[in-house]
């Protein structure tokens, strides 16, 4: 069940609101909420939803200054309700007045010019176009060294049709204006999406919106042993994300995708419409046919070897 109090109007005085998804996370929090509070970008506020943790998160664990303790709240969910859920049931608050959303992780490490960075870029459309802003990420390990690793660069623009079979940015880079958040709410309203970063580029690219890929990085992406979706870098990233495939836990996310979007294919453009039924009947249909929809609908990926891996999942039905 819903928690009510989740729900209810936030008047505060602020034009960004940062929504931290945290469980279990006291090993790296203090460090990521500093990185927050010291942004460039000032006026904001940070939002914590702890996810029924055993252990709940207290603020004067977090070692912070009383003007830095203004600037966050923690909320307590009765029950556990995964990740992604966590981060999709806090967009619905009421967060009156506030013109941009972000989203973050418990235990990554901003760049003090990462929220700034993402509100220039969304603040050359015009506010009533839904713009979701994501970026690159750097890996660091579990002290927060940098491992001179970066997440890989897409080349490709952001696409309704790349969204359908990949997600390019994590929601630890995430940053977008409220007419993107009130689509993403409208959406995923009644579903349990499984990945709510991937959920959000195909919302705001099927409707038309505008999703800016930025290629440097802004975050710090620390790798431990506690995440729960690790680096999508190197051979170990690419032979698991093979295993998901053929284990069929891709098609099962893109069920529960595609029945969603189905949902609420109104709010789509007429083109991505047409694009989503027909992904939809070629994932229902004989080989021949099945490869003829997925080439209208337009699929790809942004690299070679992942439309490679894209085309054997075509051939076993595995999408």
């Amino acid at each position: 069940m819903e928690d009510v109090a989740i729900e209810r109007e936030t008047t505060d005085d602020v034009s960004l609101v940062v929504i931290l998804g945290y469980y279990e996370g006291s090993d790296f929090i203090s460090d990521q909420v500093k990185s927050i509070v010291k942004q460039k970008y000032k006026n904001i506020k940070l939002h914590i939803f702890d996810d029924s943790s055993r252990n709940p998160l207290v603020i004067d664990d977090l070692d912070l200054t009383r003007d830095q303790m203004q600037m966050l709240k923690i909320h307590n969910r009765q029950s556990n309700v995964g990740f992604s859920q966590n981060f999709l049931r806090a967009l619905r608050r009421k967060y009156h007045g506030v013109k941009y959303f972000a989203f973050s992780d418990q235990d990554d490490i901003w760049d003090e010019d990462k929220l700034a960075k993402a509100v220039e870029v969304i603040e050359t459309f015009q506010s009533d176009i839904p713009v979701l802003y994501c970026s690159r990420t750097e890996s660091v390990d579990s002290a927060g060294n940098n491992m001179n690793v970066l997440s890989p660069l897409y080349k490709k623009s952001p696409s309704f049709s790349n969204a359908l079979v990949q997600s390019i940015s994590g929601g630890n880079t995430m940053v977008f204006n409220r007419a993107a958040r009130d689509l993403i709410v409208t959406f995923s309203e009644g579903h349990k999406i499984v990945s709510h970063d991937w959920w959000c580029y195909q919302v705001i690219s099927g409707a038309g919106g505008i999703v800016y890929y930025d290629s440097t990085s802004h975050v710090k992406y620390r790798q431990h042993e506690k995440n729960i979706v690790g680096s999508n870098v190197g051979v170990r990233a690419g032979i698991q994300r093979a295993f998901a495939v053929f284990r069929g836990r891709f098609k099962l996310w893109n069920d529960v995708n595609l029945k969603a979007l189905e949902c609420n294919q109104a709010y789509l453009t007429e083109v991505n419409q047409t694009r989503l039924l027909d992904f939809i009947e070629a994932r229902r249909s004989m080989f021949f046919k099945r490869l003829f929809l997925a080439k209208r609908a337009g699929i790809h990926r942004q690299s070679f070897l992942g439309n490679c891996g894209l085309l054997f999942a075509l051939l076993f039905n595995k999408l």
